[in-house]
């Protein structure tokens, strides 16, 4: 276990930020703040520079980042196989997971991994996709499992399963009766849209009939941050949307919405894990990524069947 003051620089070092690292260790940032200098009296070394509105490494202070990190990962490890020997399965991990994938496809995924796993405590952040990234860039998650394209940059990416879009629209809406709906109706329509930033925004706007954009920009009455804001929208007459099918089992049982397919323009996006490049998978994070794969598994198996 690394001494206090050196968790408390790894926090800060990592996040860049002494208020930050204050809240994440739950502490004050006079406290934080004691707890470096602490550290750089002991060392007789400037760990950081600091400016008026923000900090930044010295090459020392580089250096025992690294090591610290190194020797972290190290200690974790020793932890978890002991733990496995004495035939125990303990740790910790958390997680990132865009809005839909957070929403709808993370909760049974856990709940199968904590029935086989108690010992192991989860965390999960569920925000949108650039956000989740950007908390897997922090440091401050394991992994991620996202919608919508991811460049490559530090990550290592790989497809966990597809997920099918449609479109919905209101139980009472003309011609919903027959499964589908004509390509240049949905360009007609009001349309209520996802955030810019989030995985199912990316994937719509991509979509293209010819050279023109699927949904015309004059078109979106609105914007909201989830599904269940969207479906509500929908129910009240506001617009049509694109949704996954993960979403909707409520709202098909309850026939509250009809999801409807474009004819002959399928929409099928691939949902990611991302992983950061050159670090090290704990035993604990694979095991909770092989339930994700058999639950996922199954998700592809069930699109395009509803």
């Amino acid at each position: 276990m690394l001494d206090f003051k050196y968790r408390v620089f790894l926090s800060v070092a990592r996040l860049a930020s002494f208020s930050k690292a204050a809240k994440e260790l739950s502490l004050t940032q006079p406290a934080v703040s004691f707890q470096i200098r602490h550290l750089e009296e002991e060392l007789k070394a400037r760990l950081f520079v600091r400016y008026p509105n923000r900090i930044e490494l010295t090459p020392i202070g580089s250096f025992l980042f690294g090591e610290l990190t190194r020797l972290a990962g190290e200690s974790a490890k020793v932890r978890e196989r002991v733990m496995q020997k004495l035939g125990k399965f303990w740790g910790t991990m958390v997680m990132g997971a865009s809005t839909t994938i957070g929403n709808y496809f993370m909760p049974t995924a856990i709940a199968e991994f904590k029935a086989k796993y108690p010992g192991i405590a989860t965390r999960i952040l569920v925000d949108n996709t650039d956000q989740v990234l950007n908390y897997l860039a922090d440091g401050i998650i394991d992994f991620a499992i996202v919608e919508g394209p991811v460049k490559p940059r530090q990550w290592i990416t790989e497809e966990l399963f597809t997920d099918e879009l449609v479109v919905i629209v209101p139980k009472d809406f003309q011609g919903a009766g027959k499964g589908t709906i004509p390509i240049q109706r949905v360009g007609q329509e009001r349309f209520i849209s996802r955030e810019a930033g989030s995985g199912t925004r990316a994937v719509i706007d991509d979509l293209r009939t010819g050279q023109k954009p699927l949904i015309p920009p004059e078109n979106v009455v609105l914007e909201l941050g989830s599904s269940t804001a969207i479906k509500k929208g929908v129910e009240g007459g506001l617009g049509i949307s694109i949704v996954s099918v993960m979403t909707l089992e409520n709202e098909l049982q309850l026939g509250t919405l009809r999801a409807l397919r474009i004819e002959k323009f399928p929409i099928y996006r691939k949902i990611s894990l991302v992983f950061p490049r050159g670090v090290e998978q704990s035993q604990a994070i694979s095991d909770m990524v092989a339930v994700c794969k058999e639950h996922g598994k199954r998700i592809t198996a069930l699109s395009g069947a509803r």
